[in-house]
């Protein structure tokens, strides 16, 4: 999903525009980064809800879709 998110970025030319770090030294956030998080977090949900956690109730299916948008946020801010 963070793929997903830097695509849609790129052909609308919005990258510079959400590519500004807040000033922090020790969290480096971005809008860019934000939606990264807030893709995966969909994208995780939507994948979870109909697949492996379709008989799961709600609050099972979106503890591991925060993981991974958790995961994802903290990697988009620190390794790319």
């Amino acid at each position: 999903m963070p793929v997903c998110w830097h695509v849609v970025l790129r052909l609308t030319g919005a990258t510079p525009a959400f590519s500004h770090d807040l000033p922090s030294g020790l969290f480096p956030i971005s809008l860019q980064d934000i939606g990264s998080g807030v893709f995966t977090l969909a994208g995780a949900s939507v994948a979870l809800g109909l697949g492996a956690g379709a008989t799961d109730p709600g609050a099972r299916v979106i503890r591991p879709a925060w993981w991974a948008a958790v995961a994802a946020l903290l990697i988009d801010i620190y390794l790319y």
